[in-house]
């Protein structure tokens, strides 16, 4: 594989190659970094064409393993939306998948709440961080981090967002596996406060994100800071080397609670029965939904299909289509963001749907 030609890629060009080790689309990194998707796939064939590489993937591959050796890069083909058996919740990949959101941006800056043990004087109750000096959003904490470092690849709700009042779920997803129990979500006083948050934070299956459920304020601005001196809790699974330090700022509209989007149909309708092999699984909510966020959750109340690839949105935005196959005969439930996983989640606002259960029969031959 050539090697060479890494130094000749700008910031941008790198920041897509980033995201797209970390599991992106062309079009969900190109939303990322806030940009069209044909500017995207210009800064992919920039980069390809300095590296002397044919495939962006390969070159995203390449770059990953230059600056934090080899990594899985996701084919979002592969991707199962599937419940794992065990109940573990977040956002996975391949088999045992509940939800996916790739409508998250990068971000950069810093840190508090901290399950690390490394630091046991700098810990502070979740939801109830205190003070923080502040730095400034290019990360200049004065903290000196190794090559290679875990980065902040996604987040929810995403950079610059603005969710309606209510519950939601605060989300950062890292380049890597991150270690189990060891966190650090901070604010700074002088830039606004920190959400009202409850538990401890999840982390996902493959231990790449970490959810924490959280209450936002009608009309406030939030900033949460993610590893920032001297609260360092994020941290390599395999090698425990601290993450780069992140900011995040997102704000709450003023309006009052708007109600949750609502499953309107489904295909198969409620107690329909049908034949077995091949059919689309379809799911129509009353209001246009978050594109590639989704959850399709199993259930030991029934039989689950095959379903190999993701679901598709319908240009209206209100429908999720997702090829499936049904190979035994009996009765099939699913369930639609039941919590844990609430990642259907309307387009304008991100407040989750309601749950919903969804029961048919699989006739014998």
């Amino acid at each position: 594989m050539p090697n060479g030609g890494l130094d000749r890629l700008t910031d941008r060009e790198r920041r897509m190659l980033r995201l797209l080790a970390g599991g992106h689309s062309v079009k969900s990194a190109a939303a990322a970094e806030g940009i069209s998707e044909n500017a995207a796939s210009e800064l992919l064939r920039s980069a390809r064409r300095k590296l002397g590489i044919g495939s962006s993937r390969e070159a995203a591959r390449l770059l990953a393993e230059a600056e934090a050796g080899p990594q899985k890069i996701r084919d979002e083909k592969s991707v199962i939306p599937v419940a794992p058996a065990d109940g573990r919740s977040g956002l996975g990949i391949n088999k045992g998948i509940v939800a996916m959101i790739v409508t998250v941006a990068a971000v950069a800056g810093i840190v508090l709440v901290t399950t690390s043990g490394r630091d046991e004087t700098s810990r502070s109750r979740v939801g109830e961080p205190s003070d923080v000096r502040a730095v400034s959003a290019e990360g200049a904490t004065g903290q000196t981090l190794p090559a290679g470092a875990p980065k902040v690849i996604g987040t929810v709700p995403a950079q610059g967002a603005v969710i309606a009042p209510g519950p939601f779920q605060l989300a950062v997803t890292f380049d890597r596996p991150m270690a189990p129990g060891s966190y650090a979500f901070a604010h700074d006083a002088a830039e606004g406060p920190f959400p009202q948050c409850k538990g401890q934070p999840r982390l996902s299956p493959d231990q790449r994100t970490y959810t924490l459920a959280c209450v936002a304020r009608a009309g406030e601005r939030y900033v949460v800071y993610l590893n920032r001196e001297p609260h360092i809790g994020f941290l390599d699974a395999d090698t425990k080397t601290p993450a780069q330090p992140a900011r995040l700022a997102f704000a709450v509209s003023a309006d009052a609670a708007a109600p949750a989007p609502k499953v309107t149909r489904t295909v198969p309708a409620e107690d329909a029965v049908i034949g077995p092999g091949r059919f689309t699984l379809e799911v129509t909510f009353d209001r246009p939904m978050l594109p590639q966020a989704y959850s399709f959750v199993r259930s030991d109340e029934g039989l689950y299909p095959e379903c190999p690839s993701p679901p598709r949105l319908s240009s209206d935005g209100r429908t999720y289509s997702l090829e499936c196959v049904a190979r035994q005969p009996g009765t099939y439930v699913m369930y639609f963001n039941r919590p844990p996983y609430e990642n259907f989640r309307e387009a304008e606002t991100q407040i989750s749907a309601e749950p919903a259960r969804l029961e048919f029969t699989v006739r014998g031959e």
